[in-house]
């Protein structure tokens, strides 16, 4: 079985922290801090964020709410965010209103997507 793996977005903090624990019963998140101790943060006050299963072309894992670079066959470079996509019930890419899935973006574009950012962190590389 495999167990999902998270990430957290603290909204007051604006930094991303790694979840040790969620509690849904209680409705809160366990974060591992930078000194290896666990601080609780209400589900209102992070955005959980969830890992794809993919990695990246340098090995790093790509999770929802990253921001993720590939390109065509022409060299044509695009810059997206990872979202879930409903319709499909997995995670794929969003840009310029288009949607599309991993696998799509493997068949037709690039197996080397880049993670360049986050939304939280770098949403200006969205802007091009």
């Amino acid at each position: 079985m495999k167990i999902p793996k998270f990430k957290v977005w603290d909204k007051h903090l604006n930094k991303m922290f790694p979840v040790g624990i969620i509690d849904y019963t209680i409705h809160s998140v366990y974060i591992k801090q930078p000194n290896g101790f666990y601080s609780e943060r209400d589900f209102d006050r992070v955005e959980l964020l969830q890992f794809t299963g993919r990695k990246d072309k340098t090995g790093k894992e790509v999770y929802e709410g990253d921001i993720v670079r590939f390109y065509d066959d022409y060299d044509e470079e695009y810059i997206a965010s990872v979202v879930f996509i409903d319709c499909l019930g997995a995670y794929g890419v969003e840009w310029d209103g288009f949607q599309s899935s991993f696998d799509d973006i493997n068949e037709y574009y690039s197996k080397d997507i880049e993670v360049i950012g986050n939304i939280y962190e770098a949403p200006e590389l969205l802007e091009k």
